[in-house]
């Protein structure tokens, strides 16, 4: 039975907040905001939580009465309607995370009872190495929470949900041999989790018409497979708006932009040059780094003698941290703003609050958002896995939105089969609530995730949210 360390950071000081860019408006921090309707997180008698080879009774937070669902529009949460009745199928919460190759569950199992039917079996694709494995151990936490709920509310169409977990940081070939082999034995029925495009692109064709396939990062654009659905930002509702921002309210006109050298930073870079021609702003340099840099002398050398007003960044988790702590190191963070649309709590506390001053960051998730449904999401999150758990964040909980997603999926279609899906998403797309607000999944092929996005500045190991874009 595999074992994972945590290394946990917490009570760390907030750096003293220097400036506030002029024409930011006011936004409450979580700290003292209240909502209406966010819930606290419940006492651990509520929770009814019993460690080893016990069931699990959900508090009522996550096991909401049975509603009803129109086909094609999830209102509520998606894990509340079901295509048929479910109340003949008592609540299997237990650990539902599966390792590749290892058929025993990592934390508790459930003795007394099966289900009829198989499990749904979803490939959870999360980096456990590489510049994104400081994802990983979030990604796992937030997945358990959400499979969790799902299965206390009955599953998906009845079918308990577990989790087979695939490297997302290991080398392509072997990704796709992992993801086949699990194919072939009939242990996978859709994959959703936060990777790089370059995996997408390397799975997408080995899942084509054999399993759903529900990708969480933040999306570069471009033709979508069928089968292939895209819940995170788009440059067109993150990075366009979010530099029209920084022009009006931090006047940088001229960019700098580095990024990591394959697929989301070289397209995501075309479709920002596209943007900038009607925008009034110039990308005045470019330099692309090998993914999983370290050393980026040359890049800042380069930077510094350009004419740029400001710094965009398409560096992925370690590659981002380097690339802050030396850009502060140089004295760069005293000339020019950062801007990122990749930017997360773990990284933040990895970089230090010496290395992001006048760093600003947009996204559909922040951990410090004060929404009433960002607030539930954390008071879940909380009493799930207590207060020591890895840092929540983007990454992490996009793959709780990419666990709403198949299911509200699974349930417009009545089925989980990939043509089904398919055909119902074009009929009517689905939307659904969850931790971000409301996400649609567009049946367009380009820009497919419709969801609020956030602009915040980053302020010493959290964020600032300044305004929605």
């Amino acid at each position: 039975m595999s074992t994972r360390l945590y290394v946990v950071l917490h009570d760390v000081p907030r750096r003293a907040r220097s400036r506030r860019t002029p024409g930011a408006p006011e936004v409450r921090d979580r700290r003292t905001a209240s909502a209406p309707g966010v819930a606290h997180a419940p006492s651990l008698l509520d929770c009814q939580v019993r460690r080893r080879h016990d069931s699990w009774t959900a508090p009522s937070h996550v096991n909401p009465p049975p509603r009803s669902v129109e086909r094609g529009s999830i209102t509520a949460p998606p894990w509340v309607g079901r295509s048929r009745p479910l109340a003949d199928l008592r609540s299997h919460a237990r650990s539902t995370i599966v390792r590749y190759g290892d058929e025993r569950l990592q934390l508790t199992r459930q003795d007394e009872e099966v289900r009829v039917e198989e499990p749904f079996r979803v490939g959870l694709a999360i980096p456990l190495q590489g510049p994104g494995g400081i994802f990983g151990p979030s990604c796992e936490a937030v997945a358990e929470l959400a499979a969790a709920e799902v299965n206390a509310a009955g599953g998906v169409l009845g079918r308990e949900l577990v989790f087979e977990v695939v490297d997302a940081g290991a080398p392509l070939p072997e990704i796709r041999r992992t993801v086949h082999d699990l194919l072939e034995r009939r242990r996978l029925d859709a994959v959703t989790g936060w990777h790089i495009s370059s995996v997408r692109e390397a799975l997408a064709p080995v899942l084509r018409g054999r399993a759903p396939y529900v990708y969480t990062s933040l999306y570069e654009g471009g033709p979508i497979p069928t089968g292939v659905y895209t819940s995170g930002e788009v440059p067109a509702l993150q990075i366009a708006p979010a530099l029209t921002w920084m022009r009006d309210h931090a006047a940088v006109h001229r960019w700098a932009l580095v990024g990591a050298n394959y697929v989301w930073p070289r397209r995501t870079a075309t479709r920002i040059r596209d943007y900038a021609r009607t925008a009034g702003i110039e990308v005045v340099h470019e330099a692309f780094v090998s993914y999983g840099c370290r050393d980026f002398t040359t890049t800042l050398v380069d930077i510094a003698r350009s004419d740029a007003d400001g710094v965009l960044m398409l560096l992925v988790g370690q590659d981002a941290v380097m690339f802050n702590r030396q850009f502060a190191e140089a004295g760069l963070d005293t000339v020019m703003p950062r801007f990122t649309p990749l930017m997360e709590e773990n990284m933040l506390l990895a970089t230090g609050a010496e290395g992001t001053a006048d760093l600003y960051v947009a996204a559909a998730y922040f951990n410090s958002l004060a929404t009433a449904s960002a607030l539930d999401f954390m008071s879940a999150y909380i009493h799930r896995h207590g207060p020591d758990a890895p840092a929540l964040n983007n990454a992490a909980e996009s793959c709780y939105e990419g666990v709403l997603a198949l299911v509200s999926l699974t349930a417009a279609a009545g089925s989980t089969r990939t043509a089904d899906i398919a055909a119902a998403n074009a009929e009517t797309p689905v939307s659904y609530e969850g931790p971000r607000g409301t996400v649609t999944l567009s049946s367009e092929t380009l820009d497919q995730g419709r969801q609020a996005v956030h602009l915040a500045r980053a302020d010493g190991y959290d964020f600032d949210v300044l305004t929605t874009l």
